[in-house]
């Protein structure tokens, strides 16, 4: 325990130090992007710290973590104990598979009390994706400010699910226009 605390540590520091040094892109271009795209939406907003907080904290909180992105995209990487809830039609849809969406509501009604958190490449369509559900599910859903890009970015653990939840550094972005605000030590996949 102990160890995977001083290992988390060493991490937080290089992923600090790669901040200061910086990666060639603005930070403040991402982050202004990510607030256009949540005013977009006019989704609820939770930031990557206080996720990766509350995935850390044992006081009891459930979070159901909601992937938004499409199959190919999540194979790649996702966080650990989502659920894919992916749109059918395109960037901006709230259509989904109705089967897929009754079997996670059906899994929310058991849990009240559960904070939803929907999360994308980069918070425009789990923005989307958000306000849908919170309509249809009359409940609160935040959506990842940022997405997995700034969830990664800011030192959040990604996995595999299709390989026992095995931990990576690959992100998958959507498309080149994104892999540029993907930090290292994470990769961009895309």
């Amino acid at each position: 325990m102990v160890l995977s605390y001083l290992l988390d540590f060493f991490k937080l520091l290089a992923r600090l130090a790669s901040l200061m040094i910086g990666s060639g892109v603005d930070g403040d271009e991402y982050e202004n992007l990510c607030k256009k795209y949540d005013a977009m939406t006019g989704a609820r907003q939770m930031d990557a710290s206080e996720l990766i907080c509350k995935l850390q904290s044992d006081d009891g909180e459930v979070l159901v973590l909601i992937d938004a992105r499409g199959q190919v995209e999540r194979n790649v990487s996702t966080i650990k104990g989502s659920l894919l809830l992916e749109p059918i039609i395109g960037l901006t849809s709230t259509a989904f598979n109705a089967e897929d969406e009754a079997n996670l509501r059906s899994r929310l009604m058991k849990i009240p009390k559960a904070r939803v958190v929907c999360f994308c490449t980069a918070g425009l369509r789990s923005g989307y994706v958000s306000k849908e559900l919170e309509k249809r599910w009359d409940r609160n859903v935040f959506n990842l400010h940022g997405g997995i890009i700034a969830f990664a970015n800011a030192g959040g653990k990604l996995v595999r699910p299709q390989s026992a939840c095995k931990q990576t550094s690959k992100v998958h972005t959507y498309g080149e226009t994104w892999a540029k605000y993907v930090e290292p030590p994470n990769e961009a996949v895309y």
